[in-house]
């Protein structure tokens, strides 16, 4: 069995990497597609939010989780809108990919009512939030256009006893000096953190789109660099995949490095690449540091060929595992 200590290995098909480019999608931190997370979006759906703001609410959530592996294993989303009273749209585990959120999000009907922000973050604690997976990292993003009539502060330290961590959206009023003071309560920071976000109105909310999606990359996935790792690439390189795109291969690879620590006590990095044949670039500690692990991606040359991706994996079994450090196991 494995223990705590635990490894990653990824196998990069070039068709998903293209989809992601062309999509226009936010890359955020290497991980946080495949991260355990509870995501639960809490929207203002109260009267001084337009149909026409609401409705570019909605499309804003879409964009958002587009950027998030969605499955029973990896991100889970959930919408509870509010104004007089909380509601929740769909639950964690209504949908098990992003079809399914996106068909949910499409069903919300405007509210209307007064801003009852502090009774929706209560609802998020006792309602939503109980149905997160053991071992998940949970995540509340908070959108308002306006200050709450009841009480939120004590409800938004809540959600930090509970280990939710909470992004505070505000949008119009919320720009305002009060409104900047409500948005810090609920994020439980003191200042303008990374976990407070403001924009005029909501034509202007997809501004904020990528730093957000950053933010909570950062915190769901803020401990994996420092872990003990053994990092396996194994990488098309048959003839379907191009030059240019294998080009784009590499940076990726070496964007996912970067934000490691590499070291013989840290994360260490083996590469193959595949196509008729296996190649093996280098295996788990021939290369003790970062610039010489981003130095060899660097030289790797495009082999070209048929795809046997069955042949590589059986590589990744024989060859590579066997230099995985032996405390890992248990």
């Amino acid at each position: 069995m494995f223990s705590s200590i635990w490894k990653i290995f990824m196998f990069i098909a070039l068709s998903w990497l293209c989809t992601t480019v062309k999509s226009q999608r936010f890359d955020g931190v290497p991980g946080c597609r495949t991260t355990k997370l509870e995501l639960v979006f809490v929207v203002d759906g109260s009267s001084s939010v337009s149909r026409d703001d609401f409705r570019l609410a909605k499309q804003w959530i879409h964009n958002m989780t587009l950027n998030f592996d969605v499955s029973p294993d990896t991100t889970r989303v959930a919408v509870v809108q509010y104004s007089t009273e909380p509601r929740t749209e769909f639950e964690l585990d209504s949908y098990e990919d992003s079809r399914g959120v996106v068909r949910g999000i499409n069903h919300m009907q405007h509210m209307s009512g007064n801003t009852q922000t502090g009774k929706a973050l209560r609802y998020v604690i006792d309602q939503v939030f109980v149905r997160a997976r053991p071992g998940s990292s949970k995540v509340a993003i908070v959108i308002s256009d306006g200050r709450s009539q009841d009480e939120a502060k004590q409800a938004a330290a809540a959600l930090q006893t509970e280990g939710i961590a909470t992004f505070a959206v505000g949008v119009g009023d919320m720009t305002s000096s009060g409104g900047v003071s409500e948005l810090r309560q609920i994020a439980n920071m003191a200042d303008d953190s990374d976990s407070v976000f403001m924009v005029e109105d909501f034509q202007s909310i997809g501004k904020i789109q990528e730093k957000l999606i950053e933010a909570v990359c950062e915190q769901t996935v803020k401990e994996c660099p420092t872990a003990k790792n053994d990092l396996a690439f194994v990488i098309d390189a048959s003839s379907t995949i191009g030059y240019e795109d294998f080009a784009k291969v590499k940076a990726w690879m070496k964007n996912i490095v970067n934000a490691f620590d590499i070291g013989p006590d840290q994360t260490r990095v083996a590469v193959i690449q595949y196509s008729t044949y296996v190649q093996e670039e280098f295996n788990f500690g021939q290369l003790l540091s970062k610039e010489e692990v981003l130095a060899a991606i660097d030289r790797m040359d495009y082999v070209m060929g048929d795809t046997h991706t069955g042949d590589a994996l059986m590589y990744l079994l024989v060859s590579c595992l066997l230099f995985l450090r032996l405390s890992q196991f248990a």
